[in-house]
């Protein structure tokens, strides 16, 4: 099997992994900023076979969250997608992504604000941060506390071909932002050719056969590449996310016979 330098500890993988968490700009020449629900919903509509935003409206009106909502879009201004859910939904929601020339166009736009308040009372932040470092999440836990966010999505599309595709490091990721839901609170997350299918196929698997409180809904292309999730926290769920580890990833592969994935 061939060996993937980036679910080890070599010094090749700290390096990539060093490099890509201090990105602070987007360079590249991406054209989709700001996307809208309906953009979100070509594919998050797939897993439940019907719209998203109804799906999650439907969700917080159930557990009495309407009006009182907090989201994050991670890897995105969050400001359209968010608007689109209409008034009386959310109380705050917040955008993370790297800053650049239009993440900067946007702010210029809100006459250099980093916050706009709309008429409902909605406060809507943009935070310019990088997922991957630590620095993001401390400004985060300044404005809003672990354990209380009923939203989370991420939907990075081109941004995924930065990031190393260990399932570690990504493990790490997704349990800061576990940590940061709510009980019953929902993840959306678009996870194009982050992570191989076989491995995230196993995990969910793992997750939805254990009494862990956790509930994962999922939708993958047969090409493999694209795969969809909603993980649903329960009011049950285990503080921490459980990862299936080194071992059993690693025992995983070697009995599977698949070769792990890797974009870098």
């Amino acid at each position: 099997m061939e060996k993937n330098i980036f679910w080890s500890n070599s010094q090749e993988r700290k390096e990539q992994i060093k490099t890509v968490s201090h990105y602070t700009k987007d360079f590249s020449s991406w054209v989709f900023y700001d996307s809208s629900a309906e953009s979100y919903g070509n594919d998050f509509d797939k897993i439940f076979s019907i719209y998203w935003v109804e799906y999650i409206i439907d969700h917080f009106q159930k557990n009495n969250k309407m009006g009182r909502a907090v989201a994050i879009d991670f890897g995105g201004q969050g400001d359209k997608v968010f608007s689109e859910f209409g008034e009386g939904v959310f109380k705050r929601t917040f955008g993370v992504c790297l800053g650049g020339v239009q993440f900067d166009k946007i702010i210029k736009d809100n006459c250099g604000r980093l916050m706009k308040v709309y008429p409902d009372g909605r406060k809507h932040y943009f935070v310019q941060g990088n997922i991957l470092n630590k620095t993001t999440y401390n400004e985060l836990n300044n404005k809003v506390s672990r354990g209380s966010v009923d939203l989370i999505t991420c939907r990075l599309v081109g941004g995924c071909l930065e990031i190393p595709t260990d399932p570690c490091l990504l493990m790490s990721v997704a349990q800061k932002w576990y940590e940061m839901l709510s009980f019953d609170g929902l993840m959306f997350l678009d996870l194009y050719g982050l992570i191989d299918v076989s491995l995230l196929t196993e995990w969910v698997k793992f997750i939805n056969s254990n009494d862990f409180g956790i509930h994962i809904a999922q939708w993958k292309y047969l090409t493999q590449w694209k795969y969809l999730i909603c993980l649903h926290k329960q009011k049950t769920a285990l503080k921490k996310l459980p990862g299936m580890g080194r071992k059993r990833t690693a025992d995983f592969y070697k009995k599977s016979g698949v070769r792990p994935n890797c974009n870098i």
